[in-house]
């Protein structure tokens, strides 16, 4: 039976309400990129599961570039970083040369008690149990030293590489900090030349853009970050309402069923949503529009959930099992016995590959739709003075940060996604900035100084 990686709905911040009371973009029809990051080709990784975990890297012994591996603090949780020489759904890669043993130039810093880890596993005849070759890599080794790793057998149908910051032999928890850098892979054989792997000197790299709609999550960075298609796109034919709608698409992959995802919550690496931005209007009622093809015993939904110090004040959801060819309508009816705090809005796919959901404009009515100022935002970057990097971190989600000169000027703009944003301030002339950084309906400005 395969898998559903989306297990549960308590996946539940918004940015700049448009109108009092009401959701931005909520007619989807503002689509923008929301995050950019490097991707390894011809490897696999666990990118999307936090910051910083991989990485290019110029200090490389092949060519230009190397690969640098470091486990992250994400959400609070040690994650050690991870590249595979296998294919996208897991499995080994078609190798028949003649191998002796296996090369890879390294470097690496490990935390006390904590070990790195290198895998080579070598399918022969079909054999359901492969062949396993390996190293641990403990303390330190900052200048580049050659790692030699025996191979068990001469040749195989098929290998795959597993490199990473953890120790996967014994399964102990990872520690934040340790770090490993990889170059130069390649297998050795004393009268031969074995062929060279795809990208073995990790030169090879792309920029992947997440696009989605403007004040919104979706499952796409985690997907796209991790080698997979984007499952919510836009789409400009056949709205409800304006040009434009989001459709969210389940892949039916080798193991699991991804569902697509929309929230205006930010999606962590579990699949897990915070619980919404500021909201404190007490409407009475929303009417949005769906549509879409579902499976087969499958179901989709669209939910509203209303918070006040992280308790639930009042959730609606719909259920969806039929498909519907032409947008149809939906209400939801609210009953709040007080102002709620936040609010979350969830839509998901389905489970089963193939479900569609195509979502539209939705709208708050009723009640007291007037939004209290929200208290303002605190926020930390540094260093500051800089010249180069900087890093600006807030305890809620960052939606966008905004900078001006002293004559009132905006001089760059960007957008995040996350409680923390790195940025290069490099092509700035020197001189002093005004910092203005949103999240939810809060925003507040620092003064930042550029050397």
């Amino acid at each position: 039976m395969k898998k559903t990686l989306l297990t549960a709905c308590s996946l539940l911040s918004f940015g700049l309400f448009a109108q009092p009371g009401q959701s931005p973009n909520n007619s989807f029809e503002d689509w923008g990129i929301s995050e950019e990051f490097q991707t390894l080709l011809d490897w696999q990784t666990n990118t999307g599961e936090g910051e910083g975990l991989i990485s290019r890297d110029t200090n490389a012994t092949e060519g230009m570039y190397s690969t640098y591996l470091q486990t992250q603090d994400v959400n609070t949780v040690a994650t050690a970083a991870f590249i595979g020489y296998i294919d996208a759904n897991g499995n080994s890669i078609a190798y028949t040369s003649q191998v002796d043993s296996f090369y890879l130039d390294v470097q690496y810093d490990m935390m006390p008690g904590d070990t790195a880890s290198i895998a080579i596993i070598q399918t022969v005849n079909g054999n359901p149990q492969p062949i396993v070759s390996g190293a641990l890599l403990a303390g330190s080794q900052t200048t580049w030293g050659t790692l030699a790793i025996p191979m068990v057998s001469p040749s195989q149908d098929s290998i795959a590489i597993y490199i990473t910051t953890e120790n996967l032999f014994t399964g102990e928890d990872p520690i934040t900090g340790s770090w490993l850098r990889v170059d130069n892979a390649r297998f050795i054989h004393s009268s031969a030349t074995p062929a060279p792997l795809d990208n073995f000197s990790f030169e090879n790299w792309d920029i992947v853009e997440v696009i989605e709609p403007e004040f919104f999550s979706t499952s796409n960075v985690l997907l796209q970050a991790n080698g997979f298609d984007a499952n919510v796109e836009e789409q400009t034919t056949g709205a409800n309402d304006g040009t434009s709608f989001a459709r969210l698409t389940t892949l039916d992959l080798l193991f699991f069923q991804i569902p697509g995802v929309v929230t205006n919550g930010s999606i962590d690496d579990q699949f897990n949503i915070s619980n919404g931005a500021p909201y404190v209007a007490q409407p009475d009622s929303l009417v949005g529009y769906y549509k879409g093809t579902i499976a087969t015993d499958d179901t989709a939904s669209i939910s509203v959930t209303f918070f006040q110090n992280g308790s639930i004040l009042d959730d609606t959801v719909l259920i969806i099992t039929q498909s519907a060819s032409a947008w149809t309508k939906y209400t939801f009816e609210f009953d709040l016995p007080t102002d709620p705090d936040s609010m979350s809005f969830l839509a998901i796919s389905g489970f089963a590959g193939g479900s569609v959901l195509d979502i539209d404009d939705f709208t708050f009515y009723g009640g007291d739709l007037g939004l209290e100022d929200a208290a303002e935002l605190e926020f930390t970057m540094y260093p500051n003075p800089s010249s180069d990097i900087l890093t600006v971190k807030a305890a809620d989600r960052i939606n966008e940060i905004v900078i001006y000169n002293l004559a009132g000027a905006e001089v760059d703009r960007l957008k995040a996604n996350n409680n923390f944003k790195v940025l290069s301030i490099a092509h700035l002339p020197a001189g002093t900035y005004l910092m203005e950084v949103h999240s939810g309906n809060a925003k507040s400005t620092q003064t930042l100084i550029k050397q």
